[in-house]
């Protein structure tokens, strides 16, 4: 049965007298049987009232495990990727220092420094809708921010951990106060043998950072559960913005 109405009550429900309502959005995929879903959700507490701080921890732990981070502090969890995407243009980008892009790609990065009034210095992808990762250094120089989506979103093209460490290495060269933003959303969909996450280069340079999310290649975007990996002060000044 179709909904159209942008909250589903959840009333009577004893256990969340303070916000009986359960947000719901067409990416958050309104779609199956949602009132049996919702009809479950008065068995807990958790849902419809923000996320619990109960399970933070272990998931923070569990994330630093399976990726090798050794520690918690290079891990920075959101109510999925946006907070993170939106964070980053706030913290690092400014009227001096614009955002460098791709067009086209994933437009959070780019519709929040367009909002701040930012500049942005947009690359187009080639005729063969690859990313022209020369260009996209060149357009880093003096940049706060560099938003790269590898696989990119919505033309699929991918790059080699090989390729995008020299891409990060060349813009550590000539633009070292440039923060990098490699969007690993979409890296479940590539096929290992094409590419791999550059993860370790977070332990090189403190001004690279990896976002990911449980949303697409986990199908819990209801959850909306994203994450940074990076150094800690670099994750602690997008949390703070």
């Amino acid at each position: 049965m179709p909904i159209s109405r942008p909250f589903i009550s959840i009333d009577n429900s004893p256990s969340i007298p303070e916000f009986p309502y359960i947000g719901w959005c067409n990416y958050c995929g309104c779609s199956g049987r949602p009132y049996n879903w919702c009809s479950s959700a008065h068995t807990t507490y958790r849902l419809g009232c923000g996320y619990s701080a109960d399970h933070v921890n272990e998931l923070q732990a569990a994330l630093a495990d399976t990726y090798g981070l050794g520690t918690t502090r290079n891990i920075l969890l959101a109510t999925g990727s946006t907070p993170l995407l939106e964070g980053a243009v706030h913290a690092f980008c400014s009227a001096e220092r614009p955002l460098a892009t791709v067009d086209p790609t994933y437009a959070t990065s780019e519709g929040t420094a367009r909002a701040l009034g930012y500049e942005i210095r947009s690359v187009p992808v080639d005729n063969g809708m690859a990313i022209e990762l020369a260009g996209l250094a060149a357009a880093a120089k003096g940049a706060g921010l560099v938003h790269f989506c590898n696989p990119n979103i919505p033309t699929g093209t991918v790059h080699s951990a090989t390729i995008v460490e020299g891409f990060v290495r060349q813009i550590m060269r000539e633009s070292p106060d440039t923060r990098i933003l490699i969007d690993d959303a979409y890296i479940a969909y590539a096929a290992p043998a094409l590419m791999q996450t550059v993860l370790p280069l977070t332990a090189e340079f403190a001004n690279m950072f990896i976002t990911r999310s449980f949303s697409t290649a986990h199908g819990l975007a209801g959850m909306r559960i994203g994450y940074a990996m990076g150094q800690e002060e670099t994750l602690r000044r997008i949390e703070r913005a």
